[in-house]
């Protein structure tokens, strides 16, 4: 249920309120049979190394009364769960002149909880999450310039923040740790940041945006909990540990793929002639700085920042039934890091083999194309 209420108080003010009540209600059912076959004798595995269902699944059936093996020797779990949340918004704007608006704004948002139901993981119930949002903006018309100003600032507050985080939840029978991504409730993380948009047309043919964004989501309480790095190795060599780090505390990390700055700007012209139609070319660039990809903020996950530049030549008939394009993106060919994955490979460790690999993954390099549309 929802309701808003809009009410000036003058031509200058006004005041903007809302109230919300949530219900959400989910259920859902997983099964569970680990085995290997052909293919593990193949290699000279010990079958009762991979038929371990049971024991793999044994203390999540035993400890939840939802859980059980069927008559296939199955696991079996049911899931379900209800939630529900009071929230709201309350704003305030203000337009000394037709041309000026500043506002302010709270709001109290809700995501519901919910649960991981993939791999039979001992924890899968995660509490719902709430945040406090507070906005303060203005936006200006600079009519004598043809500019147009749009800038907001920003402070969010998140409770119970919801993050899926890996854990060593048992071991395989060669004595390896299994991991399992659990979701949990990190008790606060707090977001700043700030916008600005703006559009000049200093004639009337040309168009120049640009665009800024700052962001820092920082995990400012993590309950003293400590997450098991699975980016890190962890082995003894000679009873020395070589990376104590590798379960660790989150506190005063950033959130992954939050690049801290963000720039783009845009120039388009257009060409108007004489039988109507219209030639229209657009340079897009972009920059983006550096960010983790994962929440630990180790150096195995830092994706380094990037520029990209973009064009586009559109053709539009006089009568708007034909439309050609001609575009080019990336025109640079620059090497674009998107996301980064590392893992640890516990059988080539435990062989003296170097256990690191990652993966990687990048935007198109330089790919260009036509397009003609046709409105009938």
């Amino acid at each position: 249920m929802y309701g808003q209420l809009d009410y000036a108080l003058n031509d200058q003010w006004k005041v903007t309120g809302g109230l919300r009540y949530s219900k959400d209600v989910k259920e859902s059912k997983e099964e569970g049979f680990l085995a290997c076959y052909i293919v593990c004798r193949a290699l000279g595995v010990p079958a009762d190394y991979w038929n371990y269902t049971q024991t793999n699944y044994g203390s999540v059936v035993n400890s939840d009364p939802n859980a059980y093996f069927d008559d296939r020797g199955f696991a079996v779990r049911r899931l379900e769960g209800d939630w529900d949340a009071t929230t709201g918004t309350l704003g305030l704007e203000y337009s000394p002149t037709v041309d000026t608006l500043v506002f302010g704004k709270y709001s109290r948002g809700y995501k519901s909880g919910g649960f991981n139901n993939l791999g039979f993981v001992p924890s899968p119930y995660t509490d719902s999450e709430f945040v406090d949002a507070f906005e303060l903006g203005w936006k200006q018309e600079w009519y004598d310039i043809g500019l147009t100003t749009n800038m907001a600032a920003f402070f969010y507050n998140y409770q119970d923040a919801q993050a899926p985080l890996q854990v060593e939840s048992g071991q395989n029978p060669d004595g390896t740790p299994i991991f399992s991504t659990l979701f949990v409730n990190l008790p606060e993380v707090e977001t700043l940041g700030f916008e600005l948009e703006s559009n000049w047309n200093p004639v009337g043919e040309l168009n120049i945006g640009f665009t800024y964004a700052y962001l820092r989501p920082e995990i400012t309480d993590d309950g003293g909990a400590r997450y098991v790095d699975t980016d890190r190795d962890n082995r003894r060599v000679g009873g020395v540990l070589i990376d104590p780090q590798r379960e660790t505390r989150l506190q005063g990390n950033l959130l992954p793929q939050s690049p801290e700055h963000r720039v783009s700007a845009n120039v388009r012209y257009e060409f108007l002639y004489e039988d109507g139609s219209r030639l229209v070319p657009t340079l897009s660039y972009s920059w983006r700085d550096e960010f983790f990809d994962n929440v630990f903020n180790n150096e195995f996950g830092v994706i380094p920042a990037y520029d990209n530049l973009d064009g586009r030549l559109n053709w539009y008939s006089s009568e708007g039934r034909f439309q050609v394009t001609g575009w080019v993106r990336n025109i640079l060919d620059e090497d674009q890091l998107t996301a980064l994955g590392s893992n640890y490979n516990q059988s080539r460790a435990n062989a003296g083999q170097p256990a690191r690999f990652n993966t990687f993954s990048y935007s198109l390099p330089r790919t260009y194309g036509v397009d003609l549309i046709f409105r009938y």
